[in-house]
């Protein structure tokens, strides 16, 4: 208020002064005394720093207002240039995560591949946690996948959102990494114990195998042919049933419901073969060096009758067309005339023991005709050639009650019983044929220690139909 009137006093100090209230005129050039009120109003109106500002006389020009301050600035656009490099950047972080998660290091490659392996060892509840969690990784996969070829017909927005977007996905790859890592411990747990179990089973039927080789070359048997004989004992497959009428030349085995195996059964009820086998296990029990016995059983015109034509008996009361009846140790090597009736000569063999017999055949026409005799059958078979010619030409048949065996002329046969176990017979094929140790060690007569047991194993008995 002081400076407005120094001024209006400077500019007209001679004039008197105007009464209060009073308007000046129009055009007289004399300045326009504000009051306090209009000077305030106007100061109002136009700030300006350090005072009030005061109206421009009559006739000035208006000083420039003073532009505004800027309350922020102005984000500036970013070139296109800068735009592409943004999406080559955007797109190469989802390759690099789409690479990841899909790669052959990835957690998911390595899940499906140990649940491969593991197969049916997974409980059902856990391979179907595993496809569920697979699915789900699957998919988000899919939808890094979508939004990487969408990135370049994206506009500026559009990428805005998309970067927003790849955070939630980058989130829940993650979360889904981190499930699978979980499921992919469970299977590889799943999968050491069951390799574990595999080994033991192994270590197992590893010890057993070398018990029963042991215990063939305790009776009698030789190193090698131990060693290849327990490989076949393993690897046993009950032979084809023979045809009615069967082939007489060749290898014949008849399960029990055959005509033959029929006929061999009615045949031992017309013999004497129970008091026989009652005074052969006798004797093996007064006598535990001994191996086995054998003694010919008395028979009558209608022994035979189960022969077919072909092979009729030409004369039933010769001694060698009687019958035999056959009681063997386990495990035992009974080879040879004394232990074999009439070896060479075509015979049928049936068994009324309750354990398997495995009756082992080979035809000698190769080995004789080399030169190798009967007696020198052990030692031939401890040599390469004699352990090849046993593995290609040996035939083995594991004989039941009720089930019959031809053994061709000119082939040698022997006994082995019992037999450890069967792979066709009820035992799981997977675990081996000496998998179940007690019933390996009381097949071949070795259960319980030396102290609780015959020095020799158990006794049985074969009947051997000529």
């Amino acid at each position: 208020l002081t400076r407005g009137a120094s001024r209006v006093l400077s500019d007209g100090e001679d004039s008197a002064a105007p009464s209060a209230g009073a308007t000046p005129k129009a055009g007289s050039g004399a300045p326009a005394v504000l009051t306090a009120d209009q000077l305030m109003e106007h100061s109002r109106q136009n700030p300006v720093a350090g005072g009030l500002a005061l109206p421009p006389p009559p006739g000035a020009k208006a000083s420039p207002r003073p532009p505004a301050p800027a309350s922020a600035a102005e984000p500036k656009r970013p070139t296109p240039v800068q735009v592409m490099r943004d999406k080559a950047d955007f797109k190469a972080m989802l390759r690099k995560a789409i690479d990841g998660a899909t790669g052959p290091k990835s957690l998911a490659t390595k899940l499906r591949a140990a649940s491969a392996r593991a197969g049916n060892e997974c409980n059902e509840e856990l391979r179907m946690e595993v496809s569920s969690a697979l699915a789900r990784w699957d998919g988000v996969v899919k939808a890094v996948l979508e939004m990487m070829d969408k990135v370049d017909a994206s506009k500026p927005a559009e990428f805005t959102t998309m970067k927003t977007a790849s955070d939630e996905l980058m989130a829940s790859l993650q979360q889904c990494g981190d499930l699978i890592q979980d499921y992919l411990d469970a299977v590889q747990f799943v999968l050491d114990q069951h390799a574990k179990a595999k080994t033991q089973r192994a270590n197992s039927e590893r010890y057993y195998r070398k018990r029963v080789q042991n215990r063939l070359v305790l009776g009698g048997y030789g190193t090698k042919l131990s060693a290849a004989l327990v490989v076949r004992l393993e690897n046993y497959v009950n032979p084809e049933a023979a045809g009615d009428p069967f082939e007489a030349s060749a290898f014949c085995f008849f399960p029990a419901g055959h005509s033959i195996a029929d006929g061999i059964g009615a045949a031992i009820g017309t013999t004497n073969y129970d008091e026989k086998c009652c005074s052969l296990t006798g004797a093996l029990d007064q006598n535990p060096r001994w191996g086995g016995a054998c003694a010919r059983l008395e028979a009558t015109s209608n022994t035979f009758a189960f022969l077919p034509a072909a092979l009729g008996a030409q004369s039933v009361d010769h001694p060698g067309a009687a019958p035999w009846a056959i009681a063997c140790r386990a495990a035992q090597f009974r080879f040879g005339p004394q232990a074999w009736p009439m070896p060479g000569f075509g015979c049928f063999v049936a068994t009324t023991s309750a354990a398997p017999v495995m009756v082992l055949a080979l035809d000698i026409e190769g080995m004789l005709s080399k030169g190798i005799t009967l007696p020198d059958f052990t030692n031939f078979m401890e040599t390469q050639g004699g352990l090849a010619y046993f593995q290609k030409g040996v035939r083995m048949a594991e004989l039941r009650p009720g089930s019959a065996l031809w053994v061709p002329y000119g082939w040698v046969s022997w006994p082995l019983l019992p037999k450890a176990t069967s792979a066709g017979q009820g035992s799981d094929a997977g675990d081996g044929a000496f998998a179940d140790a007690e019933k390996a060690d009381d097949d071949l007569g070795i259960a319980g220690g030396a102290k609780d047991r015959p020095a020799s194993g158990p006794t049985e008995a074969v009947a051997t139909l000529f």
